[in-house]
């Protein structure tokens, strides 16, 4: 189910930038011609979306060029936020 909810909303951001996604698996990054300000514009839409912070290892184009390795970053960002929250209470 969170899987389904993450890919929504990645779907829903990415629409604000006029990109509409056919394949999950595609370089919607080279396949939209999209510039790096464009792509952190994007990943910075995303972590307020999700209240989470992307780590620098992950802000690299390559590492995330499609929905589906951003959806896999945001929900083991998330995984990690709930387990460090759950920790603290």
């Amino acid at each position: 189910m969170i899987h389904d909810d993450v890919i929504e909303k990645i779907l829903d951001n990415l629409k604000k930038f006029d990109i509409n996604i056919a394949d999950l698996e595609a370089d919607f990054i080279t396949e939209n011609n999209i510039d790096s300000i464009t792509f952190i514009e994007i990943i910075i839409n995303l972590e307020e979306e999700f209240s989470i912070l992307i780590p620098e290892e992950y802000l690299l184009i390559e590492r995330m060029n499609t929905v589906s390795k951003i959806a896999e970053v945001i929900k083991k960002e998330l995984i990690s936020a709930n387990s460090e929250f759950k920790e603290i209470s």
